[in-house]
């Protein structure tokens, strides 16, 4: 080798490995440059014995593997053996030889002693090497080891079951704790494949691991199930190594299994357990940014149909009906890929609870739930979730302010479905938060009430309803478009109050914003600016349109009959005044203008209507 090309030695001395070459005394004759690594110079150690920097409890075995040569053999050996460092610290190596016989050699005599022999090809001269620092995977195999020594001593109550098979999977060798757990005995176990035992849907990934085992990697950990005499899955973690004979050849493999059943039931629901935590935890965040409700609800569903599995999420509200008493209507739904979206199904838009879902109202407003496979419904309620493709459901019923307000349901339309109580536990926090969500909702609803509502009428006050009108005369000069104001108040209040109290005051003025309500559009809006004084916005209308709805008002509070709470009906007139938006006047100017209109029409003997052109 020490007449190789410089090259050639530049390139060994690159590789990690440690690539040398002996005579056959075991002198190093070449050493790569690897072993500086380890605090010796190339110098140093040429022209020494290898066994030098052998441990001293390892160099018998070295020495005996180094020249366990054959004449003519040309096949690489593999073994095992500490090296010492310069300092002498003891390193594992993985050693792999392989005889030179390209030269002149040195024979062993029957004595043990060297013998020269002449330069014949089939002789060998010395021994080329290399030596692969398997420090890590030594320290792997050992964390393994502790690792398994660890869960073993968590477990001992729980007997491993220990197995040797060969390369097909025949059973060589089984415990007693294998025969226990499979319940039969060891002649009938011996001889057959221990595949018979392993689900079908798991065969191939186990006889994958077995092969991936190798002398570089003689050791693997895997899990999978198992079937039982009683046709019962029980899941197994196994640990196979891959055992050697003396010669270091592959011999078979042994299997250590340890049932771990119930550990993965464990983690299997602490997972979910985190899976659901998370998810509500998603949701309360959705619920509390402040979104368009319909947004909102469709990601909370959204977040809950990932975490539960099902098929489809959705919120039912329950509602009043004149005729058919307590009623429900679906308001919100989320769906999985390739479900049929029943939101716009119309039997769910009014549902009276009378109509074959009496048991449903029962149980929901006492907090109950409902659950189970739709097969095992009343014949009534079967139907009508049959032919939303349903098999097993959850109800799960929510309130706001204390009082029943509706339902959240989970669909599973592919799989008949088993609701356990940590389902129903973990899902019962999230209809909480969807009540809580609702109820804040309606809190805020109220309270914009009060900030922008009429107390008495429930139409605009005179706060909001200006800023409204500021808002579309806005809009209405961005795009060149018409508006128009009508003013008016209610002729001799006074005398209404006077005559008759101020109840009947307040009704009258309830039946007139009635009455103004069904006179204008729904893009039109009416505020109470004074105590009997009302202000309507009528958007993209003219003078000539203003005027005909103004009369047409006019006429229908004069022939209005209005109850009082004494029990008999009084009649009032109204005064309006009209104005139209020149194009360029602020609000306080319009108002102004139809203020004066309104001033005219009552000066003009009321119950008429007043405009001015602009």
């Amino acid at each position: 080798m020490n007449d190789q090309p410089e090259e050639s030695l530049s390139i060994l001395d690159l590789i990690p490995d440690i690539i040398y070459r002996l005579d056959p005394t075991g002198i190093i004759t070449y050493i790569s440059n690897s072993i500086t690594v380890y605090g010796y110079t190339v110098d140093e150690l040429i022209g020494r014995s290898i066994f030098e920097i052998v441990h001293p409890e390892d160099r018998d075995r070295a020495r005996f593997r180094i020249n366990e040569r054959r004449v003519g053999e040309r096949s690489t050996r593999y073994f095992e053996v500490r090296l010492l460092t310069k300092d002498q610290k003891a390193v594992p190596f993985e050693i792999s030889t392989e005889v030179d016989n390209h030269n002149p050699v040195f024979l062993l005599d029957a004595k043990g002693l060297y013998s020269h022999t002449e330069i014949k090809a089939e002789h060998f001269w010395g021994t080329l090497g290399i030596a692969k620092n398997i420090t890590e995977r030594k320290q792997a195999e050992e964390a393994i080891r502790k690792s398994e020594a660890i869960y073993r001593s968590l477990v001992e109550d729980m007997p491993a079951l220990v197995c040797r098979f060969k390369k097909d999977g025949t059973l060589t060798f089984i415990n007693n704790a294998y025969c226990t757990f499979f319940k039969k005995t060891q002649e009938e176990l011996i001889d057959h494949k221990l595949f018979e035992c392993i689900p079908k849907s798991g065969r191939a990934i186990v006889r994958e691991h077995i092969r991936s085992l190798s002398r570089n990697n003689p050791i693997v950990t895997y899990e999978h199930e198992v079937v039982c005499p009683d046709g019962t899955i029980r899941a197994l973690r196994w640990t196979d190594r891959l055992l050697f004979d003396q010669e270091g050849k592959p011999m078979e493999y042994q299997s250590i299994g340890i049932d771990i059943t119930e550990r993965r039931q464990v983690e299997q629901l602490l997972t979910k357990r985190l899976r659901y935590e998370k998810g509500l935890a998603l949701i309360s965040k959705a619920l509390l940014e402040e979104n368009e409700a319909e947004n909102t609800m469709t990601e909370a569903l959204g977040y809950l149909l990932d975490v539960s599995g099902v098929s489809r999420v959705y919120i039912f509200e329950n509602f009043e009906d004149p005729e058919d008493g307590l009623c429900n209507k679906q308001t919100y739904e989320v769906c999985a890929h390739g479900i049929t979206p029943q939101i716009d199904n119309p039997f769910l838009k009014h549902v009276p609870y009378k109509n074959g879902f009496t048991r449903w109202q029962k149980i929901l407003s006492k907090g109950d739930s409902i659950m189970g496979l739709v097969e095992s419904f009343p014949l009534g309620e079967r139907h009508a979730l049959e032919a939303q493709d349903i098999k097993s459901i959850l109800i799960l019923p929510f309130t706001v302010s204390g009082n029943w307000y509706g339902f959240i349901g989970f669909d599973d339309a592919e799989n008949s479905r088993e609701w356990n109580e940590e389902d129903i536990r973990l899902l019962r926090l999230a209809a909480e938060l969807i009540g809580s969500y609702f109820e804040r909702k309606k809190m805020e609803e109220n309270m914009h009430v009060l900030a922008t509502r009429d107390g008495l009428t429930g139409i605009f006050n005179r706060r909001y309803y200006l800023d409204l009108a500021e808002k579309e005369l806005a809009r209405a000069k961005r795009y060149k478009r018409s508006l128009s104001i009508i003013l008016f108040d209610v002729d001799h209040f006074k005398d209404i109050n006077d005559s008759f109290g101020h109840p009947a005051g307040d009704e009258a003025l309830k039946e007139l914003t009635k009455i103004s309500l069904e006179q204008i559009r729904d893009n039109d809006f009416i505020g109470r600016v004074g105590g009997e004084e009302f202000s309507i916005t009528l958007t993209e209308t003219d003078l000539k349109g203003t005027v005909h709805v103004a009369e047409r008002l006019r006429k229908s509070v004069e022939s209005a009959r209005i109850k009082i709470p004494d029990g008999t009906s009084i009649t009032t007139t109204i005064s309006i005044g009209v104005a139209e938006w020149t194009g360029e006047e602020e609000l306080t100017k319009l108002l102004a203008r139809s203020d004066k209109m309104l001033y005219a029409a009552k000066n003009s003997g009321r119950n008429c209507v007043v405009w001015e052109v602009p």
